[in-house]
């Protein structure tokens, strides 16, 4: 799309969804970039993701688990298998409504874990593909995530957190994937 051609590592972009904020560098109140260096095969999947350089290692995490998720055209893979990204990871960015929440947690309030006042139990809507660490995909093992997260009033995932994961990558693939849940 109009956007991505202007960004050199998104030329050629089929899908791309932005990484989850970190959790605790949200309550921290700390903004903060990645860059990572990535490989797309001939179909126009990712196939591998390094860090850069990140102002804080959560940061380099969570830009590596969304990069995973994403695709290009083939005609571009061919064109530029080899790339970089840099994300900015700002404040701003950020929802209002996950904002205000991080701002209660922050200030000792705590958030209702209670379905009171619902018609029915929640259902999803729309979540992106849960997509297997690629760090991990090699040494065939098999993992959890347990990952923690607030629906806001519009059906919004908000606050994603990693409770407990066999390891940190399955943690932050799991809040890639609710991150962007309806």
């Amino acid at each position: 799309g109009g956007d991505a051609e202007k960004i050199p590592g998104l030329s050629g972009a089929a899908a791309v969804i932005d990484p989850a904020f970190p959790y605790d560098r949200l309550l921290a109140g700390e903004a903060g970039r990645a860059k990572v260096r990535f490989t797309l095969d001939a179909a126009g999947s990712v196939t591998t993701v390094a860090v850069v350089e990140a102002t804080h290692p959560d940061f380099g995490a969570a830009l590596v688990a969304a990069v995973e998720t994403w695709a290009f055209v083939p005609e571009a893979a061919a064109e530029a298998p080899e790339r970089e990204f840099e994300y900015e990871f700002s404040l701003d960015r950020v929802p209002y409504g996950a904002r205000r929440l991080a701002e209660c947690v922050r200030g000792g309030g705590s958030i209702s874990n209670k379905a009171a006042g619902l018609d029915a139990k929640p259902q999803v809507l729309a979540r992106p593909g849960l997509v297997y660490p690629r760090a991990l995909l090699a040494g065939g093992q098999v993992g959890t995530a347990k990952v923690e997260f607030v629906i806001d009033r519009s059906g919004l995932a908000q606050l994603p957190r990693v409770v407990e994961a066999s390891a940190p990558e399955y943690g932050w693939a799991a809040v890639t994937c609710v991150n962007g849940m309806r």
